[in-house]
């Protein structure tokens, strides 16, 4: 969703003029020796086996593509493997730069490819719940990238739109803990160079985007959220900036996913599985359990258990060894941060074409959903002088 934000953002302000002077990036530390594929045909039998590390000898590849639609900023492929010698995985999912121009100028400028292909490298052997990585590689420009991931398409996934149920919230809690506590404030987040805070320069153009869709915003949903969330929406115009300032500067920073949401979840009996770490920051943990309950949660539901849900999901964090972090001082994170989470619905709700019926569904269940809960939350209080 964000990724179809930002390249509305793009087209509107020609940021491709300035791509690589402004880059938010670090080290691009899975940097290419060889030609990286720009298409699905340049994925042979040759490739794999010279590049990823499959556990046998690939003689053929099919690929199909996947992941087609709504907010999609990659090239995303199903690839069925045929071995001539020993054993490897039936299928791994390819992920490849956009074929469009613009959503690779857009990469470039926020540093999304380079920032997953870092996190594959240096992070996700870390952390239980997501696809394992069998090759990643980046040019030096941060356009073209290739992950070669496992794939997990027999794992469950949820409908955005219709909302999680009680279990999957819950265990996403438990996950969105597992990846926090992990780099909680500690050695192996200082460890992630490559990774942004959330008060990056090219994140807090997000204020002026903002002032300039609001109006639009207030005349299309001005009748459908409460007047107390319009006047909510409304001072986010010069808060935003400040709200990423105190995103990023408390004392309790860990890896964010900062895009936690059902369409990027995937169930097992025994996991949460996180996909799509694109847009992957340095921020409070807070952050992600925003997203989640102001996203991924019918209204009804969010208030019969959002309450538990933070009590859970902070129960998680000192169970794992974090210390100095009150249950109250954790509420009042999330309170706050879904007012990040309300710009980006707000944003969103204009500056994102909706292509089909179910997009449109989305962002409406989106904007009702996200301002119920700042009403609900009592966010506004937490809307910086």
């Amino acid at each position: 969703m964000l990724l179809n934000q930002l390249g509305q953002c793009f087209r509107q302000h020609r940021v491709g003029e300035r791509l690589h002077r402004s880059l938010v990036k670090g080290t691009i530390e899975g940097e290419t020796m060889g030609k990286i594929p720009a298409a699905f045909e340049d994925i042979t039998a040759d490739w794999l086996n010279e590049h990823a590390s499959l556990g046998g000898t690939v003689a053929s590849v099919e690929i199909e593509r996947i992941g087609e639609g709504f907010g999609m900023i990659s090239l995303i492929g199903r690839a069925t493997l045929r071995y001539s010698d020993g054993t490897g995985p039936e299928t791994v999912v390819v992920k490849l730069s956009s074929p469009v121009p613009e959503l690779v100028a857009l990469a470039q400028m926020y540093g999304f490819y380079e920032r997953e292909v870092n996190f594959y490298t240096h992070a996700a052997s870390q952390l239980p719940n997501v696809a394992e990585c069998h090759h990643a590689e980046i040019d030096s420009s941060g356009a073209e990238c290739a992950l070669v991931l496992q794939d997990m398409g027999h794992l469950r996934m949820a409908d955005q739109v219709v909302g999680c149920t009680p279990d999957d919230a819950r265990a996403t809690m438990d996950a969105a803990a597992a990846l926090h506590t992990r780099f909680w404030q500690n050695d192996a987040l200082a460890s992630l160079t490559w990774l942004p805070a959330a008060d990056n320069p090219q994140y807090r153009e997000a204020e002026p985007q903002y002032q300039e869709h609001f109006p639009a915003f207030a005349e299309k949903y001005g009748d459908t959220i409460s007047p107390g969330a319009m006047r909510v929406a409304e001072d986010l115009r010069t808060r935003i900036v400040k709200l990423q300032i105190l995103a990023a500067s408390e004392e309790t920073q860990t890896l964010a996913h900062f895009d936690l949401r059902l369409d990027n979840l995937m169930f097992s009996p025994e996991q949460v599985y996180f996909l799509d770490w694109q847009l992957s920051v340095r921020a409070i943990g807070a952050v992600d359990v925003a997203y989640f309950i102001g996203w991924s949660m019918q209204n009804d539901l969010r208030r019969e258990l959002a309450e538990e849900l933070i009590a859970r999901y902070h129960a998680q964090l000192l169970e794992a060894g974090v210390k100095g972090y009150s249950l109250a001082e954790c509420e009042d994170h999330v309170r706050r941060s879904m007012l990040g989470v309300a710009m980006i619905a707000a944003y969103g709700a204009i500056a994102v074409p909706a292509t089909n019926e179910r997009g449109q569904q989305l962002l409406d269940a989106m904007v009702d959903r996200v301002f119920s809960a700042v009403d609900d939350l009592g966010s506004g209080e937490f809307l910086p002088d």
